[in-house]
């Protein structure tokens, strides 16, 4: 029997354990990741989340990018101006091999890349109206409301790309529609857009 394969995407890390205690890294902000689905290559393959969302807390450890979400892994990437590359990998069975028919298995080798890019703020609204700052005036004749964040960062735009590749020795063949499986093709990819907010720490 041919089946789908679970969807394991962003919001499920996939890399480097969490050992617990302190996480290496600076805290550099929480965001809430919206994903609105772009284009499924896969088909009913892939049973795709549209749209999803969630929290994730960055930190940073020199260029090193550090992604970090209640109960699941912490996930490492590269973060240089402004914009954070995070890549994630996992092998995920579909159907075992048959040794009566001499038939291979088949797994999907699950790989994702997102690329989050910092957005410019824009004063106009980061400020309550009325409260834009004059040239003439002090900083300490600004109402506190007035004043930007110092550790607030800026709202970010991003994609991801989600693609399933059968694995050296497989033969994922029968899992195609033309053989009558749920797969349009393979390999085949989901891409995403994420709008990246940010939110209320997930972590104390």
């Amino acid at each position: 029997m041919v089946r789908t394969v679970s969807f394991v995407a962003i919001a499920f890390p996939l890399l480097a354990c969490l050992t617990g205690g302190e996480p290496p890294g600076e805290y550099y902000g929480t965001y809430e990741i919206t994903g609105v689905l772009l284009e499924n290559q896969c088909g009913a393959g892939v049973p795709a989340l549209n749209p999803f969302s969630f929290k994730v807390e960055l930190r940073t450890d020199g260029s090193a990018a550090l992604w970090r979400r209640p109960q699941a892994p912490l996930t490492y990437g590269i973060v240089r101006d402004g914009v954070w590359e995070i890549d994630t990998s996992a092998t995920l069975p579909v159907y075992e091999a048959d040794p009566i028919a001499g038939t291979p298995g088949c797994a999907l080798t699950q790989t994702e890349s997102i690329v989050l890019e910092e957005l410019e703020m824009d004063l106009d609204t980061a400020m309550p109206d009325g409260a834009m700052p004059d040239a003439a005036m002090p900083d300490a004749a600004m109402p506190d409301a007035a004043m930007p964040d110092a550790g607030a960062h800026n709202a970010m735009s991003g994609t991801t790309t989600i693609t399933y590749t059968p694995t050296p020795g497989s033969d994922c063949s029968p899992s195609l529609v033309t053989f009558g499986g749920p797969f349009d093709s393979l390999p085949c990819a989901l891409r995403y857009e994420l709008s990246v907010a940010p939110a209320e720490p997930i972590f104390e």
